[in-house]
C-alpha cells in the first residue's frame, strides 16, 4: 500500500512538472516562430506554439499550442483548429486542463483584461465581459457560427422542443440508444384500415403534421396472447401490445412492412391523401 501511494503521489507530481516544463520548452519555439513560421518545441513534437496569453493581473503567461486534443492539452493549453486564430478577427476557441495550466480561471472576474498575440505578430487587447458555463456541444455550435440556443435537453419521441416553430422541411430522429419503450408504453395495431386512417386522421395529424398508415403481418399464433380491445363500432378494434414487445413484434414479421397510405398537412390547414408507397423495404417497427 505504501509503495503504491508513493507511485500515485511521483505520478500526480510528474503531471503537473510536465506542464511546467513544457512551458518552458514551448517559449523557446515560441522566440524563434515569428512571421508565421512553425517551430517545434522539441524533434519528436506534434504540436506547436500559435499564440500567447498574458494576463499581467494574476501573473499569467502562457503560449498556446496548435490543437485541443490530448497531446496539446498535456503541455498547454490549446486552440481548437475550428476557430480563429488567437488574435485574430473573429471567434476563438482555447481549451485548457482547469488543474494545471487554466486553473487561474476560478480566479477570473468581469473586466479582466489580457493581451493575446498570434503567430503572425497580431497582438489584441481582451476585456472579460461574460463568464458563464456552456456544455460542449454548444461550444461547437458557436464556433459554426451557428445559434447554440437551437440545442435541447429531452427527447423527440415524446417532446417537441420546437413547437412555435415552423419548417419547411425537417429530419429527426430518436435520442442514440434511446427505446421506444421507455416513451410509450403500449404498440396498438388496429383490425381495420379504415379505423386506423381515422384515429392517424384526428390524434396524429394535428400533433405531427403527418401520418403514414403501414400494413404488417404477424402469426396468429404470437397475436393470440394479447387481448383485442374494441371502441364502439365493430371495426374499431385493435391489439394492445406492451412496448416492451417491439423486438419480439420485429422477430415475428412473417414480411416486409407495406406502407399503404399516408397523411400530411398543407399550409393553408387541409389534409391530402398522398399517393401510397408500397413495399417498402428494411423497414421495421424500430424508433
Amino acid at each position: 500500500m505504501f509503495v503504491a501511494a508513493l507511485y500515485l503521489i511521483a505520478n500526480g507530481g510528474w503531471i503537473f512538472a510536465k506542464a511546467e516544463l513544457a512551458q518552458v520548452l514551448v517559449e523557446r519555439s515560441w522566440r524563434s516562430s515569428h512571421g508565421g513560421e512553425r517551430h517545434l518545441p522539441w524533434p519528436w513534437a506534434d504540436t506547436w506554439p500559435v499564440a500567447r496569453l498574458q494576463l499581467a493581473a494574476k501573473d499569467i503567461d502562457l503560449y498556446v499550442l496548435s490543437g485541443a486534443q490530448g497531446n496539446s492539452l498535456a503541455f498547454g493549453p490549446g486552440h481548437d483548429s475550428g476557430s480563429v486564430l488567437p488574435g485574430s478577427k473573429g471567434f476563438s476557441v482555447i481549451g485548457g486542463h482547469r488543474d494545471t495550466h487554466f486553473t487561474f480561471l476560478q480566479q477570473l472576474a468581469l473586466d479582466d483584461e489580457m493581451w493575446v498575440s498570434n503567430i503572425n505578430g497580431e497582438k489584441v487587447k481582451l476585456r472579460v465581459h461574460e463568464i458563464t458555463v456552456i456544455d460542449t456541444c454548444k461550444s461547437d455550435m458557436m464556433i459554426k457560427g451557428n445559434n447554440p440556443e437551437n440545442i435541447k435537453v429531452g427527447s423527440t419521441l415524446s417532446t417537441d422542443e420546437f413547437a412555435s416553430d415552423r419548417f419547411d422541411f425537417m429530419l429527426s430522429n430518436p435520442p442514440y440508444g434511446k427505446s421506444w419503450a421507455s416513451e410509450q408504453k403500449n404498440i396498438y395495431l388496429k383490425l381495420n384500415k379504415n379505423y386506423a386512417e381515422m384515429i392517424a386522421r384526428q390524434w396524429h395529424l394535428p400533433l405531427y403534421g403527418s401520418a403514414f398508415i403501414i400494413a404488417v403481418e404477424l402469426p396468429s399464433s404470437y397475436l393470440k396472447k394479447f387481448a383485442i380491445e374494441s371502441f364502439g363500432l365493430a371495426e374499431h378494434r385493435q391489439y394492445c401490445i406492451p412496448a416492451v414487445e417491439l423486438g419480439n413484434v420485429n422477430k415475428q414479421l412473417s414480411s416486409k412492412i407495406t406502407v399503404v397510405s399516408g397523411l400530411v398537412h398543407h399550409r393553408v390547414g387541409s389534409a391530402k391523401r398522398l399517393a401510397p408507397l408500397l413495399n417498402m423495404t428494411e423497414l421495421k417497427l424500430i424508433a
